[in-house]
């Protein structure tokens, strides 16, 4: 979203009407700078937005399991993802990430309510992990886990 102007305004984004999505639906949308969650809705995103400001929403389809929403690296939320993977039967969300050294990396995980986070893995440090409001935080480091190697793989289990 963007406003062009010199003063500060209040703008809606309508899913159905304005992104063609599934006004059936639930979406959740994640605010990119801000790194948190907005909201989650089936119709419309209203922001306020300073004079020549922005807000970058990642809008994502509500699944009953936990899913990536975004990176800290890149606006679409896939840049530095290699592999992704769910498997139900273990509750487990897993991946590889393709990271730049010496900058701290994170993913942001919508947790579904009465899910929790019962063990985060990954051979790269982690900084820390985190969940509020039904986000996790997971940041890593920024090191490269093996000498001239910029993927790391992580898993977490629900």
């Amino acid at each position: 979203m963007f406003n062009w102007g010199d003063n500060a305004l209040i703008q809606t984004v309508r899913l159905g009407e304005d992104l063609g999505l599934d006004t059936e639906k639930e979406y959740l949308v994640f605010d990119f700078w801000n790194q948190e969650l907005k909201k989650i809705t089936k119709d419309a995103i209203t922001s306020s937005i300073p004079a020549h400001g922005t807000r970058v929403y990642v809008i994502r389809p509500v699944l009953e399991r936990p899913q990536l929403i975004a990176t800290s690296r890149h606006i679409t939320g896939t840049v530095s993802i290699k592999k992704l993977a769910w498997n139900s039967s273990k509750s487990t969300l897993s991946g590889t990430s393709e990271i730049v050294e010496g900058a701290p990396y994170s993913l942001f995980i919508q947790v579904p309510e009465g899910m929790a986070v019962s063990k985060v893995d990954s051979e790269a440090e982690i900084l820390f992990h985190k969940v509020t409001d039904q986000v996790l935080e997971v940041k890593f480091a920024g090191r490269l886990a093996k000498e001239g190697q910029n993927i790391i793989d992580w898993r977490i289990e629900f």
